[in-house]
Protein backbone atom coordinates (compact mmCIF):
# COMPACT_ATOMS: atom_id res chain seq x y z
CA UNK A 1 0.00 0.00 0.00
CA UNK A 2 2.96 2.33 0.54
CA UNK A 3 4.77 1.33 -2.68
CA UNK A 4 4.52 4.07 -5.34
CA UNK A 5 5.89 2.03 -8.25
CA UNK A 6 2.50 1.93 -10.01
CA UNK A 7 1.94 5.64 -9.43
CA UNK A 8 5.24 6.48 -11.16
CA UNK A 9 4.62 4.33 -14.27
CA UNK A 10 4.66 6.22 -17.57
CA UNK A 11 4.28 5.10 -21.16
CA UNK A 12 7.65 4.08 -22.66
CA UNK A 13 9.15 6.78 -24.85
CA UNK A 14 9.46 4.68 -28.02
CA UNK A 15 10.22 7.11 -30.87
CA UNK A 16 10.95 4.59 -33.63
CA UNK A 17 8.95 4.95 -36.87
CA UNK A 18 6.50 2.17 -37.69
CA UNK A 19 5.27 1.74 -34.11
CA UNK A 20 1.58 1.02 -33.48
CA UNK A 21 0.37 0.53 -29.92
CA UNK A 22 -2.60 0.91 -27.60
CA UNK A 23 -2.82 2.52 -24.18
CA UNK A 24 -5.84 2.07 -21.91
CA UNK A 25 -5.48 4.46 -19.01
CA UNK A 26 -7.74 6.85 -17.13
CA UNK A 27 -6.58 10.36 -17.94
CA UNK A 28 -8.16 13.76 -17.76
CA UNK A 29 -6.70 15.93 -20.52
CA UNK A 30 -3.75 17.40 -18.67
CA UNK A 31 -3.27 19.75 -15.79
CA UNK A 32 -6.05 22.17 -14.91
CA UNK A 33 -5.64 25.95 -14.73
CA UNK A 34 -7.94 28.95 -14.19
CA UNK A 35 -8.95 31.63 -16.66
CA UNK A 36 -11.63 34.23 -17.33
CA UNK A 37 -11.74 35.22 -20.99
CA UNK A 38 -13.68 37.01 -23.68
CA UNK A 39 -14.02 34.19 -26.24
CA UNK A 40 -14.18 36.69 -29.11
CA UNK A 41 -10.72 38.05 -28.30
CA UNK A 42 -9.36 34.52 -27.87
CA UNK A 43 -10.62 33.53 -31.31
CA UNK A 44 -8.99 36.57 -32.93
CA UNK A 45 -5.49 35.55 -31.72
CA UNK A 46 -4.50 39.23 -31.63
CA UNK A 47 -4.23 40.15 -27.96
CA UNK A 48 -4.41 38.86 -24.40
CA UNK A 49 -7.98 37.49 -23.96
CA UNK A 50 -7.79 37.08 -20.17
CA UNK A 51 -9.44 39.23 -17.51
CA UNK A 52 -8.51 39.80 -13.88
CA UNK A 53 -12.17 40.22 -12.86
CA UNK A 54 -15.60 40.84 -14.34
CA UNK A 55 -14.94 44.59 -14.11
CA UNK A 56 -12.03 44.27 -16.55
CA UNK A 57 -12.95 46.26 -19.73
CA UNK A 58 -11.97 43.26 -21.87
CA UNK A 59 -14.77 41.25 -20.25
CA UNK A 60 -17.34 44.02 -20.53
CA UNK A 61 -19.17 42.10 -23.24
CA UNK A 62 -22.19 40.08 -22.16
CA UNK A 63 -20.71 36.60 -22.73
CA UNK A 64 -17.58 35.10 -21.16
CA UNK A 65 -15.89 31.73 -20.67
CA UNK A 66 -14.36 30.69 -17.39
CA UNK A 67 -12.46 27.88 -15.65
CA UNK A 68 -11.61 27.83 -11.95
CA UNK A 69 -9.55 25.78 -9.57
CA UNK A 70 -11.35 26.60 -6.33
CA UNK A 71 -9.38 28.19 -3.46
CA UNK A 72 -9.44 27.17 0.20
CA UNK A 73 -12.31 28.74 2.19
CA UNK A 74 -10.77 31.56 4.23
CA UNK A 75 -13.88 32.69 6.15
CA UNK A 76 -17.31 31.35 7.07
CA UNK A 77 -18.77 33.58 4.35
CA UNK A 78 -16.45 32.39 1.57
CA UNK A 79 -18.24 30.78 -1.33
CA UNK A 80 -17.11 28.49 -4.18
CA UNK A 81 -14.19 27.13 -2.19
CA UNK A 82 -12.78 24.03 -0.50
CA UNK A 83 -14.40 23.84 2.93
CA UNK A 84 -12.87 20.60 4.24
CA UNK A 85 -10.48 17.81 3.27
CA UNK A 86 -9.60 14.83 5.42
CA UNK A 87 -9.40 11.10 5.95
CA UNK A 88 -11.21 8.39 7.91
CA UNK A 89 -9.11 5.50 9.22
CA UNK A 90 -10.29 1.89 9.22
CA UNK A 91 -11.24 2.20 12.92
CA UNK A 92 -13.51 5.17 12.13
CA UNK A 93 -11.11 7.86 13.40
CA UNK A 94 -11.59 11.08 11.46
CA UNK A 95 -8.41 13.03 10.60
CA UNK A 96 -9.13 16.55 9.29
CA UNK A 97 -6.66 18.02 6.84
CA UNK A 98 -4.98 21.42 7.26
CA UNK A 99 -4.44 23.80 4.37
CA UNK A 100 -0.73 24.25 3.69
CA UNK A 101 -0.25 26.23 0.46
CA UNK A 102 -1.43 26.81 -3.09
CA UNK A 103 0.35 24.97 -5.89
CA UNK A 104 1.49 26.86 -7.92
CA UNK A 105 1.60 29.80 -5.53
CA UNK A 106 -0.41 31.87 -8.02
CA UNK A 107 -1.90 30.98 -11.38
CA UNK A 108 -0.71 32.67 -14.55
CA UNK A 109 -4.26 33.87 -15.24
CA UNK A 110 -5.78 33.89 -11.75
CA UNK A 111 -8.81 36.14 -11.43
CA UNK A 112 -11.20 37.51 -8.82
CA UNK A 113 -14.63 35.88 -8.69
CA UNK A 114 -18.02 37.57 -8.58
CA UNK A 115 -20.49 35.99 -6.10
CA UNK A 116 -23.26 38.21 -7.43
CA UNK A 117 -23.32 36.23 -10.68
CA UNK A 118 -22.08 32.96 -9.06
CA UNK A 119 -18.66 33.20 -10.75
CA UNK A 120 -15.99 31.35 -8.68
CA UNK A 121 -12.56 32.79 -8.03
CA UNK A 122 -9.94 31.35 -10.39
CA UNK A 123 -7.13 30.06 -8.19
CA UNK A 124 -4.71 27.11 -8.31
CA UNK A 125 -4.59 23.67 -6.71
CA UNK A 126 -4.00 23.30 -2.97
CA UNK A 127 -1.68 21.25 -0.78
CA UNK A 128 -3.26 19.94 2.45
CA UNK A 129 -1.51 18.17 5.33
CA UNK A 130 -3.30 15.04 6.63
CA UNK A 131 -1.03 13.50 9.30
CA UNK A 132 -0.67 10.07 10.92
CA UNK A 133 -2.28 7.92 8.22
CA UNK A 134 0.64 5.50 7.94
CA UNK A 135 1.41 6.32 4.32
CA UNK A 136 4.53 7.58 2.59
CA UNK A 137 3.58 11.25 2.91
CA UNK A 138 1.39 13.66 4.87
CA UNK A 139 0.99 16.01 1.89
CA UNK A 140 -2.03 15.78 -0.43
CA UNK A 141 -2.71 17.73 -3.59
CA UNK A 142 -6.38 18.74 -3.86
CA UNK A 143 -7.84 20.06 -7.07
CA UNK A 144 -11.49 21.13 -7.25
CA UNK A 145 -12.12 22.33 -10.78
CA UNK A 146 -15.14 23.91 -12.44
CA UNK A 147 -15.60 25.23 -15.95
CA UNK A 148 -18.39 26.94 -17.85
CA UNK A 149 -19.66 30.05 -19.58
CA UNK A 150 -21.59 33.08 -18.44
CA UNK A 151 -23.68 36.11 -19.16
CA UNK A 152 -22.51 39.23 -17.34
CA UNK A 153 -25.91 40.92 -17.40
CA UNK A 154 -28.31 38.01 -17.55
CA UNK A 155 -28.17 34.45 -16.15
CA UNK A 156 -24.67 34.75 -14.63
CA UNK A 157 -22.10 31.95 -14.51
CA UNK A 158 -23.21 28.49 -15.71
CA UNK A 159 -21.43 25.23 -14.91
CA UNK A 160 -20.67 22.72 -17.69
CA UNK A 161 -17.80 20.61 -16.26
CA UNK A 162 -16.79 19.51 -12.78
CA UNK A 163 -13.73 17.61 -11.58
CA UNK A 164 -12.26 17.00 -8.13
CA UNK A 165 -9.34 14.84 -7.02
CA UNK A 166 -7.08 14.07 -4.08
CA UNK A 167 -3.53 12.69 -4.51
CA UNK A 168 -0.71 11.93 -2.02
CA UNK A 169 2.31 13.91 -3.22
CA UNK A 170 5.79 15.14 -2.45
CA UNK A 171 7.25 18.28 -4.03
CA UNK A 172 10.29 17.48 -6.18
CA UNK A 173 12.57 19.67 -8.29
CA UNK A 174 11.42 19.51 -11.90
CA UNK A 175 13.22 21.34 -14.69
CA UNK A 176 11.30 19.68 -17.50
CA UNK A 177 7.69 20.69 -16.79
CA UNK A 178 7.71 23.23 -19.59
CA UNK A 179 5.75 23.40 -22.80
CA UNK A 180 6.60 26.70 -24.52
CA UNK A 181 9.91 25.71 -26.12
CA UNK A 182 11.86 28.45 -24.32
CA UNK A 183 14.57 28.29 -21.62
CA UNK A 184 12.06 29.62 -19.09
CA UNK A 185 8.30 29.21 -19.33
CA UNK A 186 5.35 30.73 -17.48
CA UNK A 187 2.80 28.67 -15.62
CA UNK A 188 -0.19 27.54 -17.69
CA UNK A 189 -2.45 30.07 -19.36
CA UNK A 190 -1.83 33.14 -21.51
CA UNK A 191 1.52 34.92 -21.55
CA UNK A 192 3.80 36.85 -23.90
CA UNK A 193 7.15 35.19 -24.58
CA UNK A 194 9.77 37.15 -26.52
CA UNK A 195 7.00 39.38 -27.85
CA UNK A 196 4.88 36.44 -29.03
CA UNK A 197 1.44 35.67 -27.64
CA UNK A 198 1.36 32.26 -25.98
CA UNK A 199 -1.68 30.32 -24.78
CA UNK A 200 -1.11 26.84 -23.46
CA UNK A 201 -1.25 24.31 -20.68
CA UNK A 202 1.50 22.50 -18.90
CA UNK A 203 1.54 18.75 -18.85
CA UNK A 204 0.76 16.77 -15.75
CA UNK A 205 2.36 13.33 -15.99
CA UNK A 206 5.92 12.20 -16.49
CA UNK A 207 8.84 14.59 -16.87
CA UNK A 208 11.13 11.63 -17.53
CA UNK A 209 11.78 11.18 -13.82
CA UNK A 210 8.64 11.95 -11.84
CA UNK A 211 4.94 11.39 -12.43
CA UNK A 212 3.58 14.84 -11.66
CA UNK A 213 -0.02 15.50 -10.61
CA UNK A 214 0.65 19.22 -11.11
CA UNK A 215 3.59 21.51 -11.79
CA UNK A 216 4.75 24.90 -10.59
CA UNK A 217 6.90 25.94 -13.53
CA UNK A 218 7.95 29.25 -12.00
CA UNK A 219 9.26 27.36 -8.93
CA UNK A 220 10.56 24.40 -11.00
CA UNK A 221 8.57 22.06 -8.76
CA UNK A 222 6.56 18.91 -9.46
CA UNK A 223 3.85 17.53 -7.16
CA UNK A 224 5.05 13.93 -7.54
CA UNK A 225 2.29 11.33 -7.31
CA UNK A 226 2.62 8.75 -4.51
CA UNK A 227 0.59 5.81 -3.20
CA UNK A 228 -2.37 6.16 -0.83
CA UNK A 229 -2.24 4.66 2.68
CA UNK A 230 -4.07 1.34 2.98
CA UNK A 231 -7.72 0.94 3.98
CA UNK A 232 -8.40 4.66 4.39
CA UNK A 233 -11.31 6.76 3.18
CA UNK A 234 -10.89 10.35 2.07
CA UNK A 235 -13.46 13.11 1.92
CA UNK A 236 -13.81 16.47 0.23
CA UNK A 237 -16.40 19.12 1.06
CA UNK A 238 -17.06 22.14 -1.15
CA UNK A 239 -19.07 25.24 -0.38
CA UNK A 240 -20.48 26.32 -3.71
CA UNK A 241 -23.22 28.15 -5.58
CA UNK A 242 -22.81 25.80 -8.57
CA UNK A 243 -23.88 22.22 -7.84
CA UNK A 244 -23.17 19.92 -10.82
CA UNK A 245 -26.30 18.44 -12.36
CA UNK A 246 -27.06 15.06 -13.88
CA UNK A 247 -24.49 12.33 -13.19
CA UNK A 248 -21.03 12.18 -11.65
CA UNK A 249 -18.42 9.49 -12.27
CA UNK A 250 -16.12 8.49 -9.44
CA UNK A 251 -12.86 6.64 -9.02
CA UNK A 252 -13.58 5.50 -5.47
CA UNK A 253 -15.26 2.65 -3.63
CA UNK A 254 -17.77 2.66 -0.77
CA UNK A 255 -18.75 6.00 -2.24
CA UNK A 256 -20.94 8.54 -0.49
CA UNK A 257 -22.31 11.88 -1.65
CA UNK A 258 -24.27 14.51 0.26
CA UNK A 259 -25.81 17.83 -0.75
CA UNK A 260 -27.09 20.27 1.84
CA UNK A 261 -28.06 23.91 2.18
CA UNK A 262 -26.48 26.42 4.51
CA UNK A 263 -28.99 27.21 7.27
CA UNK A 264 -28.86 30.72 8.77
CA UNK A 265 -31.27 31.70 11.55
CA UNK A 266 -33.68 28.97 10.56
CA UNK A 267 -33.87 30.00 6.90
CA UNK A 268 -32.21 28.49 3.86
CA UNK A 269 -29.66 30.72 2.15
CA UNK A 270 -29.89 29.98 -1.57
CA UNK A 271 -26.76 29.51 -3.72
CA UNK A 272 -24.62 28.45 -0.75
CA UNK A 273 -24.84 24.70 -1.03
CA UNK A 274 -22.49 22.12 0.47
CA UNK A 275 -21.26 19.32 -1.78
CA UNK A 276 -19.62 16.37 -0.01
CA UNK A 277 -17.86 13.32 -1.47
CA UNK A 278 -16.38 10.42 0.48
CA UNK A 279 -14.86 7.06 -0.40
CA UNK A 280 -11.79 4.88 -0.63
CA UNK A 281 -9.32 5.37 -3.48
CA UNK A 282 -9.27 2.51 -5.99
CA UNK A 283 -6.57 0.92 -8.11
CA UNK A 284 -7.18 1.46 -11.83
CA UNK A 285 -5.35 -1.03 -14.07
CA UNK A 286 -3.39 0.34 -17.03
CA UNK A 287 -3.08 -1.83 -20.15
CA UNK A 288 -0.39 -1.10 -22.75
CA UNK A 289 1.24 -2.86 -25.69
CA UNK A 290 3.11 -1.75 -28.83
CA UNK A 291 4.31 -3.51 -31.99
CA UNK A 292 6.06 -2.62 -35.20
CA UNK A 293 3.28 -2.29 -37.79
CA UNK A 294 4.61 -5.20 -39.83
CA UNK A 295 4.59 -7.40 -36.70
CA UNK A 296 1.11 -6.40 -35.57
CA UNK A 297 -1.20 -9.46 -35.23
CA UNK A 298 -3.68 -9.55 -38.09
CA UNK A 299 -6.66 -9.65 -35.68
CA UNK A 300 -5.57 -6.24 -34.42
CA UNK A 301 -4.27 -4.76 -37.68
CA UNK A 302 -7.59 -5.37 -39.44
CA UNK A 303 -9.40 -3.15 -36.91
CA UNK A 304 -7.32 -0.01 -37.59
CA UNK A 305 -7.24 2.40 -40.49
CA UNK A 306 -3.76 1.97 -42.08
CA UNK A 307 -3.78 5.57 -43.33
CA UNK A 308 -4.06 7.23 -39.92
CA UNK A 309 -3.89 4.44 -37.29
CA UNK A 310 -7.40 5.15 -35.94
CA UNK A 311 -9.51 2.39 -34.41
CA UNK A 312 -12.44 1.67 -36.72
CA UNK A 313 -15.14 0.69 -34.21
CA UNK A 314 -15.59 3.98 -32.38
CA UNK A 315 -17.08 7.36 -33.17
CA UNK A 316 -14.24 9.25 -31.45
CA UNK A 317 -10.83 7.68 -32.22
CA UNK A 318 -7.99 9.29 -30.27
CA UNK A 319 -4.27 8.75 -30.06
CA UNK A 320 -0.85 10.37 -30.01
CA UNK A 321 2.46 10.24 -31.82
CA UNK A 322 6.03 10.21 -30.51
CA UNK A 323 7.21 11.74 -33.77
CA UNK A 324 6.61 15.20 -35.17
CA UNK A 325 3.78 14.45 -37.55
CA UNK A 326 0.50 12.78 -36.67
CA UNK A 327 -0.65 13.07 -40.31
CA UNK A 328 1.81 10.51 -41.69
CA UNK A 329 -0.19 8.12 -43.89
CA UNK A 330 2.49 5.44 -44.22
CA UNK A 331 2.16 3.06 -41.22
CA UNK A 332 5.83 2.09 -41.60
CA UNK A 333 6.84 5.71 -41.02
CA UNK A 334 4.14 6.67 -38.54
CA UNK A 335 4.50 6.33 -34.76
CA UNK A 336 1.02 5.99 -33.27
CA UNK A 337 -0.52 4.92 -29.95
CA UNK A 338 -4.29 4.59 -29.79
CA UNK A 339 -5.50 5.90 -26.42
CA UNK A 340 -9.29 5.97 -26.06
CA UNK A 341 -10.95 7.77 -23.19
CA UNK A 342 -12.01 5.21 -20.54
CA UNK A 343 -15.67 6.04 -21.20
CA UNK A 344 -15.42 6.04 -25.02
CA UNK A 345 -18.16 4.11 -26.81
CA UNK A 346 -15.65 1.70 -28.35
CA UNK A 347 -13.16 1.45 -25.48
CA UNK A 348 -14.41 -1.89 -24.12
CA UNK A 349 -14.33 -3.50 -27.59
CA UNK A 350 -10.86 -2.13 -28.29
CA UNK A 351 -9.50 -3.32 -24.95
CA UNK A 352 -10.93 -6.80 -25.50
CA UNK A 353 -9.22 -6.84 -28.91
CA UNK A 354 -5.81 -6.28 -27.31
CA UNK A 355 -6.08 -8.25 -24.06
CA UNK A 356 -5.13 -11.67 -25.51
CA UNK A 357 -1.88 -10.11 -26.75
CA UNK A 358 -1.24 -8.48 -23.36
CA UNK A 359 -1.58 -11.81 -21.53
CA UNK A 360 -4.78 -10.30 -20.08
CA UNK A 361 -2.52 -8.52 -17.59
CA UNK A 362 -2.20 -4.89 -16.46
CA UNK A 363 1.17 -3.19 -16.75
CA UNK A 364 0.48 -0.94 -13.73
CA UNK A 365 -2.37 -0.18 -11.33
CA UNK A 366 -2.07 3.27 -9.74
CA UNK A 367 -4.53 4.37 -7.06
CA UNK A 368 -6.92 7.25 -7.68
CA UNK A 369 -9.47 9.29 -5.71
CA UNK A 370 -11.52 11.43 -8.05
CA UNK A 371 -15.02 12.49 -9.10
CA UNK A 372 -16.01 14.28 -12.30
CA UNK A 373 -18.84 15.14 -14.66
CA UNK A 374 -20.15 12.23 -16.69
CA UNK A 375 -21.23 12.68 -20.29
CA UNK A 376 -24.74 11.64 -21.25
CA UNK A 377 -24.88 9.54 -24.45
CA UNK A 378 -26.71 11.25 -27.28
CA UNK A 379 -28.08 8.07 -28.83
CA UNK A 380 -31.45 8.12 -27.08
CA UNK A 381 -30.82 4.91 -25.11
CA UNK A 382 -31.45 6.49 -21.71
CA UNK A 383 -34.80 6.50 -19.96
CA UNK A 384 -36.00 10.04 -19.30
CA UNK A 385 -36.01 9.42 -15.54
CA UNK A 386 -32.18 9.14 -15.68
CA UNK A 387 -31.72 12.57 -17.26
CA UNK A 388 -31.99 15.74 -15.18
CA UNK A 389 -30.21 18.99 -16.01
CA UNK A 390 -31.36 20.76 -12.85
CA UNK A 391 -29.86 18.69 -10.04
CA UNK A 392 -27.39 15.94 -9.20
CA UNK A 393 -29.24 12.63 -9.53
CA UNK A 394 -26.53 9.97 -9.37
CA UNK A 395 -22.93 8.86 -9.05
CA UNK A 396 -21.48 5.80 -10.74
CA UNK A 397 -18.02 4.64 -9.72
CA UNK A 398 -15.79 1.73 -10.69
CA UNK A 399 -12.16 0.65 -10.61
CA UNK A 400 -12.42 -0.76 -14.16
CA UNK A 401 -10.00 0.41 -16.82
CA UNK A 402 -12.85 1.20 -19.25
CA UNK A 403 -16.59 1.41 -18.76
CA UNK A 404 -19.93 2.26 -20.36
CA UNK A 405 -20.36 5.92 -21.27
CA UNK A 406 -22.99 7.72 -19.23
CA UNK A 407 -25.11 6.43 -16.34
CA UNK A 408 -26.58 2.90 -16.28
CA UNK A 409 -28.97 2.13 -19.11
CA UNK A 410 -32.50 1.08 -18.18
CA UNK A 411 -33.11 -2.28 -19.91
CA UNK A 412 -36.85 -2.52 -20.61
CA UNK A 413 -36.70 -6.25 -21.41
CA UNK A 414 -35.25 -7.20 -18.02
CA UNK A 415 -36.39 -4.13 -16.01
CA UNK A 416 -32.78 -3.72 -14.91
CA UNK A 417 -30.18 -0.98 -14.81
CA UNK A 418 -27.27 -2.29 -16.91
CA UNK A 419 -23.66 -1.16 -16.84
CA UNK A 420 -20.66 -2.71 -18.58
CA UNK A 421 -17.05 -2.49 -17.43
CA UNK A 422 -13.74 -3.82 -18.69
CA UNK A 423 -10.22 -4.43 -17.37
CA UNK A 424 -7.37 -6.96 -17.57
CA UNK A 425 -8.08 -10.18 -15.68
CA UNK A 426 -4.73 -10.00 -13.85
CA UNK A 427 -3.01 -7.19 -11.98
CA UNK A 428 0.68 -6.31 -12.61
CA UNK A 429 1.79 -8.99 -10.12
CA UNK A 430 -0.18 -11.73 -11.87
CA UNK A 431 -2.94 -11.90 -9.27
CA UNK A 432 -6.61 -11.93 -10.27
CA UNK A 433 -7.82 -8.33 -10.30
CA UNK A 434 -11.08 -7.84 -8.39
CA UNK A 435 -13.63 -5.30 -9.50
CA UNK A 436 -15.67 -2.74 -7.59
CA UNK A 437 -18.80 -0.92 -8.73
CA UNK A 438 -20.79 1.66 -6.77
CA UNK A 439 -24.09 3.20 -7.86
CA UNK A 440 -25.57 6.05 -5.86
CA UNK A 441 -28.91 7.14 -7.23
CA UNK A 442 -31.48 9.62 -6.03
CA UNK A 443 -34.47 7.74 -4.63
CA UNK A 444 -36.71 9.94 -6.76
CA UNK A 445 -35.01 8.59 -9.92
CA UNK A 446 -35.72 5.00 -8.86
CA UNK A 447 -39.35 5.80 -8.09
CA UNK A 448 -39.69 7.50 -11.47
CA UNK A 449 -38.20 4.51 -13.31
CA UNK A 450 -40.29 1.85 -11.57
CA UNK A 451 -43.37 3.88 -10.60
CA UNK A 452 -42.58 3.14 -6.95
CA UNK A 453 -44.41 4.51 -3.95
CA UNK A 454 -42.62 6.10 -0.99
CA UNK A 455 -42.19 2.67 0.66
CA UNK A 456 -38.60 1.39 1.11
CA UNK A 457 -36.87 0.14 -2.03
CA UNK A 458 -35.02 -3.14 -2.36
CA UNK A 459 -32.42 -4.10 -4.97
CA UNK A 460 -30.73 -7.22 -6.31
CA UNK A 461 -27.36 -7.00 -8.05
CA UNK A 462 -25.99 -9.57 -10.48
CA UNK A 463 -22.71 -9.70 -12.40
CA UNK A 464 -22.44 -11.72 -15.61
CA UNK A 465 -19.26 -12.28 -17.62
CA UNK A 466 -18.92 -11.96 -21.40
CA UNK A 467 -20.06 -15.58 -21.88
CA UNK A 468 -23.26 -14.93 -19.91
CA UNK A 469 -22.24 -16.88 -16.82
CA UNK A 470 -22.94 -15.43 -13.38
CA UNK A 471 -20.03 -14.05 -11.37
CA UNK A 472 -19.79 -14.35 -7.61
CA UNK A 473 -19.81 -10.87 -6.10
CA UNK A 474 -20.26 -9.24 -2.72
CA UNK A 475 -23.25 -6.89 -2.88
CA UNK A 476 -24.51 -4.17 -0.56
CA UNK A 477 -27.79 -2.22 -0.87
CA UNK A 478 -29.14 0.54 1.37
CA UNK A 479 -31.33 3.64 1.23
CA UNK A 480 -30.47 6.69 3.33
CA UNK A 481 -31.02 10.44 3.12
CA UNK A 482 -33.01 10.07 -0.13
CA UNK A 483 -30.15 8.20 -1.84
CA UNK A 484 -29.99 4.55 -2.88
CA UNK A 485 -26.54 3.02 -2.30
CA UNK A 486 -25.75 -0.11 -4.33
CA UNK A 487 -22.36 -1.82 -4.47
CA UNK A 488 -20.89 -4.90 -6.13
CA UNK A 489 -17.34 -5.97 -5.29
CA UNK A 490 -14.86 -8.84 -5.68
CA UNK A 491 -16.00 -9.81 -9.18
CA UNK A 492 -13.54 -10.71 -11.93
CA UNK A 493 -12.82 -9.18 -15.35
CA UNK A 494 -12.37 -9.00 -18.45
CA UNK A 495 -15.74 -7.43 -19.48
CA UNK A 496 -18.62 -8.23 -17.13
CA UNK A 497 -22.03 -6.56 -17.14
CA UNK A 498 -23.58 -5.42 -13.85
CA UNK A 499 -27.38 -5.61 -13.62
CA UNK A 500 -29.40 -4.00 -10.84
CA UNK A 501 -33.12 -4.74 -10.39
CA UNK A 502 -35.22 -2.73 -7.96
CA UNK A 503 -38.39 -3.79 -6.14
CA UNK A 504 -40.55 -2.87 -3.15
CA UNK A 505 -41.93 -4.80 -0.21
CA UNK A 506 -44.77 -7.08 -1.22
CA UNK A 507 -43.87 -7.05 -4.91
CA UNK A 508 -41.22 -9.80 -4.83
CA UNK A 509 -38.55 -9.28 -7.45
CA UNK A 510 -41.00 -7.78 -9.93
CA UNK A 511 -40.84 -3.99 -10.19
CA UNK A 512 -44.05 -2.04 -9.87
CA UNK A 513 -43.75 -0.92 -13.50
CA UNK A 514 -44.92 -4.48 -14.38
CA UNK A 515 -47.63 -4.72 -11.74
CA UNK A 516 -51.19 -3.81 -12.64
CA UNK A 517 -52.48 -0.95 -10.55
CA UNK A 518 -55.01 -1.92 -7.88
CA UNK A 519 -58.53 -0.56 -8.53
CA UNK A 520 -60.77 0.90 -5.79
CA UNK A 521 -64.46 1.79 -6.26
CA UNK A 522 -65.59 4.92 -4.40
CA UNK A 523 -69.00 6.56 -4.11
CA UNK A 524 -70.48 9.93 -3.09
CA UNK A 525 -74.25 9.88 -3.09
CA UNK A 526 -75.20 8.71 -6.57
CA UNK A 527 -71.73 9.41 -7.97
CA UNK A 528 -69.25 6.56 -8.45
CA UNK A 529 -65.50 6.73 -9.19
CA UNK A 530 -62.93 3.98 -9.83
CA UNK A 531 -59.41 5.02 -8.80
CA UNK A 532 -56.07 3.22 -9.07
CA UNK A 533 -55.13 3.67 -5.39
CA UNK A 534 -56.41 2.27 -2.12
CA UNK A 535 -57.57 5.72 -0.97
CA UNK A 536 -60.73 7.48 -2.19
CA UNK A 537 -60.82 11.17 -3.14
CA UNK A 538 -61.93 13.71 -0.53
CA UNK A 539 -65.70 13.43 0.04
CA UNK A 540 -65.90 9.88 -1.36
CA UNK A 541 -66.16 6.60 0.54
CA UNK A 542 -64.90 3.16 -0.40
CA UNK A 543 -67.64 0.90 -1.77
Amino acid sequence: ATDSTDESWTIPNIVDPGIHGALFQDYDDGEKFSYLIDPNILNQHKSDPTCKSTSDPKCANIMFNWAALLPNCETNDSINCIEAVGAIKSDGTKVPGTYSRNFPTKGQNAYTGNPGIRLPEGSTGSIFTIPNLGGVTDSYYVGAYMRGFGDMKGFGAQLTDFNASIFPVTLETNRQAMSCGQPTCPDAGFAQINGTDYWGGQSAGSDGKNNCVANSVSEMLCAKRLAFPADTKFYLQLRTSLIPSGWIHGRLSEANVKISYKDTKGGIVLNQDTLFFEGKPVKNPIAYKAYKWQDLPQQIKSQYNPENGNYLNTSTPTGSSRLCCDSQVDPLKRNWTSSPAPYDDGAIKELNLWLPFMNDKAIAAPSTWSVRSLSIPGNGTLNGCLIDNTKLVGLVSTNATVYSPGPPVFNKETDSLDYQVGAPHFDPNGNVFKGTYDLLMSSSVARCLYKFSNAPIKATISVTNSSGSSEVATTVVSEKDNWLHMQAANFEFSSPTIKIKLSQEGQGSQPLSKVAAKKTTCFKGKLTKVVSTSNCPVGYKRK
